[in-house]
């Protein structure tokens, strides 16, 4: 027997299918649901109206009726907007943000329901692909987007129904019956009962459920007692969920500020969040500040800074006192660095408008006093897709559904522009989006949906159709763009480390990264090492009871190296490297 194809050609594989099959067991079901499939060809036509501004349609600025329909709703709409930047940033590498930040940023309405329908709409999105596809929504009115259809056919078969009706809602609601009959046609020919068993569960989707949700204290403003007191025994107006989360809160064994709450806690609007005395922020995220182990009255510098979750727990580990001096290309990210200083109480921190590396670091007086440096560059972002929630993007779902290895693959940013690496401590900003798989059609999620074209033998050889060659020759291409700024990116990281070694009284260096690739972690650490030696410098042990290390054989070493694992250390993927003056040398 033949492999059933893709649901994603249901119409033309259930009707060749009837001509070839015809003689075999099931072909009533199969001639339903080509009938099925017949009726999903043409929608029911709305009406004809007089007047556009009957349909509720928004106009375009040009007083014209060809502006695109939105979703009546503000959490639909803004969902849609979500989930089109998403999917934007997934297939193209370029202008991604996190699903967070654009579903719990400062000017969204409704958070929680925006981020639940965002989140859950994407979880759906295979099988809500192929419905839209089928039953002909897009092709029916121009005005409704891919996106829009997607948020409100995941409201009406899945969700709270279409309770606001506009122009949108109304196309989509007299789809209902063909909407459901194409539902009821797919979950019959995969033999089960409900539509969510056709969507396969990554490993990464897990794990990203069994997490801790971790937050710093920030110890400029209360210590780690006086923060475990009020969790378990809240102030104020705080609510009973408030003191219920407080007692499931267990202080991390590694790192002494960081505390640990229960998976899916949910702490944005957290009494102890709002006064910046909790800062969210991934156990991995903190590593790289007490690695340093930064001493009160130093002066330290902080390579690329923004958005300022490391640089601000620096100055807390220095108490307030020394100087952190901070430094970012990108004037926006550098605003937001500062509001993060100010909100934390973290007056020790000097934010510098500037490209790293062009400082004069070895001759200006400003930087003779140095003593601690971190270099945290721009990076894959690779070991935060589980914080991101990439998994929920159809590049890497699609990777699951051809056998993709198991480490994940982003599309880095350029060099010198902050990207994912610098974001993924907040895990709500800026994010690269991850490289596609071999197979990046979204139906190859739902397997064996609808019969296809038995093969012509056993061993029988079928010709590659032209868009299988053009999948093919563009996934080739992208793994190699992918390659190439990889290795940009490595390079800068590289040039950033040397540089920093130049400081004339550095004693400790950590190089960290949030990403899985051996390139950007223990390769850059090899190709600096004989340079940092030469001035003194060698690798040290910052985490000596930690058991993950560097990549045995990648570099000299590398026993003393630590990396985290996304999916088995309940933290994002993160590497770092220390380097120590030797006592004596200078």
């Amino acid at each position: 027997m033949g492999k059933k194809k893709p649901v994603s050609i249901l119409k033309r594989s259930v009707a060749t299918s009837e001509k070839v099959s015809s003689s075999q067991s099931g072909v009533h079901k199969r001639k339903k649901q080509a009938a099925i499939t017949d009726q999903a060809q043409v929608l029911p036509q709305d009406p004809p109206q007089k007047k556009h501004k009957a349909t509720g349609a928004p106009h375009a600025r040009d007083g014209s009726a060809s502006a695109s329909w939105h979703a009546a709703s503000v959490v639909d709409r803004q969902a849609a907007s979500a989930i089109a930047k998403l999917l934007h940033a997934d297939a193209t590498g370029m202008g991604g943000a996190s699903l967070k930040s654009l579903t719990l940023g400062p000017t969204i309405q409704a958070k929680k329901a925006t981020y639940a329908v965002t989140c859950e709409t994407l979880r759906m999105l295979p099988v809500l692909r192929v419905l839209v596809t089928s039953s002909g929504l897009l092709r029916h009115d121009p005005r409704l987007s891919q996106e829009t259809a997607f948020v409100l056919c995941y409201e009406l078969l899945f969700g709270e129904g279409l309770r606001q009706k506009g122009p949108a809602e109304r196309l989509v609601l007299s789809a209902r019956q063909v909407l459901n009959q194409q539902l009821a046609a797919m979950t019959a020919e995969a033999g089960v009962a409900d539509v969510r068993d056709l969507i396969r569960e990554s490993s990464q989707s897990a794990a990203a459920q069994q997490r801790p949700r971790s937050a710093r204290v920030n110890t400029l403003k209360m210590s780690v007692a006086e923060a475990l007191s009020w969790l378990r025994t809240p102030k104020g107006k705080a609510s009973t969920t408030a003191a219920e989360l407080g007692q499931q809160v267990t202080v991390d064994d590694l790192l002494p500020d960081v505390l640990l709450f229960p998976p899916a806690s949910d702490l944005h609007d957290h009494p102890l969040v709002k006064s910046s005395c909790l800062i969210l922020q991934s156990k991995a995220s903190c590593m790289p500040a007490h690695a340093l182990a930064p001493q009160p009255g130093w002066d330290v510098l902080d390579a690329c800074a923004a958005p300022g979750n490391k640089t601000t727990h620096l100055a807390a580990l220095m108490q307030g006192r020394g100087r952190v001096l901070a430094f970012d290309k990108d004037a926006r990210r550098l605003q937001r660095l500062e509001a993060n200083a100010a909100a934390t109480g973290a007056d020790c921190i000097t934010a510098r408008l500037a490209d790293f590396l062009q400082l004069p670091l070895s001759t200006s007086p400003e930087f003779r006093n140095v003593k601690g440096a971190l270099v945290d560059p721009s990076c894959s972002g690779s070991g935060t897709t589980l914080s991101r929630m990439d998994y929920l993007l159809p590049s890497h779902t699609s990777q699951r559904s051809a056998g993709s290895a198991a480490e994940p693959q982003s599309s880095p940013p350029e060099p010198g522009i902050t990207g994912a690496g610098q974001s993924a401590e907040a895990g709500e900003d800026t994010v690269s989006a991850p490289g596609r798989g071999e197979n990046s059609s979204d139906a190859q999620l739902v397997p064996q949906l609808h019969g296809g074209i038995e093969s012509k033998g056993e061993g029988t050889e079928q010709p590659p159709r032209a868009e299988q060659v053009q999948e093919e020759q563009s996934s080739s291409q992208g793994r190699r763009s992918e390659e190439d700024r990889l290795e940009r990116l490595a390079r800068f990281q590289e040039a950033a480390v040397r540089h920093a070694l130049t400081l004339p009284a550095l004693q400790r260096l950590v190089y960290s990264t949030c990403s899985v690739h051996e390139r950007e972690n223990e390769a850059v650490v090899a190709a600096v090492l004989p340079h940092a030696r030469k001035l003194g410098f060698d690798l040290v042990d910052p985490f000596p009871a930690w058991l993950r290390r560097g990549v045995p054989g990648s570099v000299e070493g590398a026993e003393k190296l630590v990396r985290t694992d996304a999916v088995e250390d309940g933290t994002d993927g993160f590497f770092l490297a220390v380097f120590q003056r030797k006592k004596g040398m200078s």
